[in-house]
């Protein structure tokens, strides 16, 4: 999810999407990265951001995943995201603001520049 209005971060990666103040996303880590290979990058981003990694899990070629993530206010200012594979849940993290991006996008995909 990002605001696609930044710098029209629906076409540039940067500027654009890459330094958007509105983003988050989540993605399998790979073999590129043997300290983190299986685990999830979170990028959770309202102007400032957290990125927590889970950590590694077991994931298996014939089996169907359900990823769930909820987001909001906690009621102190602060926007607070958790996410759950298969109902358990992952990672919980927070930062300041409201999630509240003048364009919304939401993308589901691989990326493109997959090495």
């Amino acid at each position: 999810m990002y605001d696609y209005t930044y710098n029209n971060a629906d076409i540039n990666y940067s500027p654009g999407y890459r330094e958007d103040p509105y983003k988050h996303f989540i993605r399998k880590t790979d073999c590129l990265d043997t300290a983190r290979v299986d685990s999830m990058e979170i990028v959770w981003q309202i102007i400032t951001n957290t990125e927590p990694d889970t950590a590694r899990l077991s994931w298996d070629p014939g089996t169907t995943y359900h990823l769930r993530e909820e987001w909001g206010p906690d009621g102190a200012g602060n926007s607070v995201l958790r996410v759950y594979r298969d109902g358990v849940l992952l990672v919980t993290t927070s930062v300041w603001g409201a999630w509240s991006p003048p364009g919304h996008s939401v993308l589901i995909a691989a990326s493109p520049r997959y090495a």
